[in-house]
């Protein structure tokens, strides 16, 4: 209410409230009184007096900025750091408020207290704007990492005292992806991973194929590939499939590219290069990661060949090799691997049925044996074909054939002798005058199925007649 009159040693107290504002405050008061008798008339000049107040508004605050090497990565992903690499943990602790701050404490979340490990020493007391950086560092791991740190600060006064006032506190999150890119190339011929020589067989002139097999084996997504083969070039643009796409961790890409197989061992090498990237498809900065694959093929050209001789000619027209009927007879066939890759599963059969006897079934590259076959002659023109096949490693059936002469000979001869006409074989014979002229007859058949010549005819009674023939 207000103020009474007051008699000597009286006491009132006025009571006025508001609000506190930030910062130092003084407001200062002044009192004046007017001097009165008992019965309240003024008796003299007024009296007064003043007095100042003050208090300060106190805002105590604290702000924490965490930061990861030096990118403020309050949400994922964060810098990405190659795993493996130094992580440098920044955190910026600003007194905000308009109090001293003392006795500061900084934990974080994954790395513990860390007030004490501050690179920089510890946290000091820090008047109103002022700051400290207080940096830790470790080793990045794999993947997705966030670590929260929260700071508290005690407000203080001038001589460092607590001054009763809450603790404040901030708090700030920070993230880093830790990087291990890489990624895998498998490389297949024919469906085949032919990292060695000396890979499928494949016949010279058919469709080869070659596989490339691209996987995404690290932790981040990889884009802008390139793949190059040392024999077919840039075969990125060439992939039956079409370019080559983005692939996240684990997603795999085939390109399939197609050629003729030439002759011989063939041996191509790729080589594959992938960038780093981020969600959005942006190079991060991270080196290509590469990966290499061989693969082989051979191509492959059997051929054998046959050579027949009989009784070690090379009798391949008639008549060929004159022999005697019933005397023995032998073929010899000389079979060569001609092609580029062993044959296997080597036979040599005759068209006559005739056994043959072969010293192994598999034959090298430009490796020859010899087979062998008998007989007994028979008579006339006798001809026969030696055939040979032979498998290649890819399962091709080779084969080749020759053929052999022989004529069985089987001379002969017939003799006739008439007298006058007469086959007289025994006796009597014709009966003919003594005197008269009798006429024998000589009558010579080659019945056999060769010529012969040199003939002798000698008669017991008469001699060597051969040269006395009327003939």
């Amino acid at each position: 209410g207000p103020i009474p009159s007051l008699n000597p040693a009286d006491v009132f107290t006025c009571t006025v409230t508001g609000p506190a504002t930030a910062g130092q405050y003084e407001n200062n008061a002044d009192t004046t009184g007017a001097p009165v008798d008992s019965g309240g008339n003024s008796i003299g000049s007024d009296v007064t007096d003043a007095d100042p107040s003050h208090y300060y508004g106190a805002v105590p605050e604290i702000d924490l900025e965490k930061s990861t090497n030096t990118e403020d990565a309050d949400t994922p992903t964060g810098p990405f750091i190659p795993v493996g690499d130094t992580v440098t943990w920044s955190y910026v602790i600003t007194n905000t408020g308009n109090l001293d701050l003392d006795t500061i404490t900084l934990v974080d979340d994954q790395l513990g207290n860390i007030a004490a490990r501050c690179a920089e020493g510890a946290i000091p007391l820090l008047a109103p704007t002022e700051s400290f950086t207080c940096t830790v560092t470790g080793s990045a791991t794999d993947g997705q990492y966030e670590n929260n740190a929260e700071t508290t600060g005690t407000a203080v006064d001038a001589s460092g005292n607590d001054i009763g006032l809450p603790a404040v506190t901030d708090s700030d999150p920070s993230h880093y992806y830790g990087t291990d890119p890489a990624v895998d190339l498998e490389k297949l011929t024919n469906s085949e991973d032919a990292d060695t020589p000396t890979g499928p067989y494949i016949p010279v002139g058919n469709t080869v194929t070659w596989s490339y097999v691209i996987t995404n084996t690290g932790n981040i997504a990889l884009d802008d590939f390139t793949l190059v083969d040392d024999q077919l070039g840039n075969v990125a643009t060439s992939c039956a499939e079409g370019s080559i796409p983005r692939l996240e961790p684990s997603e795999t890409f085939t390109c399939t590219v197609t050629g003729t197989a030439t002759a011989g061992q063939y041996e191509n090498n790729a080589d594959l290069g992938g960038t780093p990237v981020d969600a959005s498809g942006n190079d991060i900065g991270l080196p290509p990661v590469t990966d290499s694959d061989p693969s082989h093929y051979f191509g492959e050209t059997p051929t054998i060949e046959i050579e027949k001789y009989t009784e070690g000619e090379d009798a391949d027209t008639s008549p060929g090799v004159n022999l005697v009927e019933g005397d023995s007879v032998s073929w010899t066939y000389e079979v060569t691997n001609a092609g580029n890759v062993e044959l296997s599963d080597v036979t040599v059969t005759d068209s006559m049925g005739v056994t043959v006897s072969c010293p192994k079934t598999v034959l090298a590259i430009g490796e020859s044996m010899t087979c062998t076959g008998d007989g007994t002659v028979i008579a006339g023109q006798y001809s026969n074909v030696g055939t040979v096949t032979g498998q290649s490693p890819d399962n091709q059936v080779v084969t080749d054939q020759d053929p052999s002469n022989y004529y069985g000979s089987s001379p002969a001869v017939d003799l006739e002798k008439s007298t006058n006409t007469e086959d007289a074989d025994s006796p009597t014979g014709p009966f003919i005058a003594v005197g008269d002229t009798v006429t024998w007859s000589y009558v010579i058949t080659n019945t056999g199925n060769i010529a012969l010549d040199n003939f002798t005819l000698v008669d017991d009674q008469l001699g060597d007649i051969a040269g006395s023939c009327s003939e």
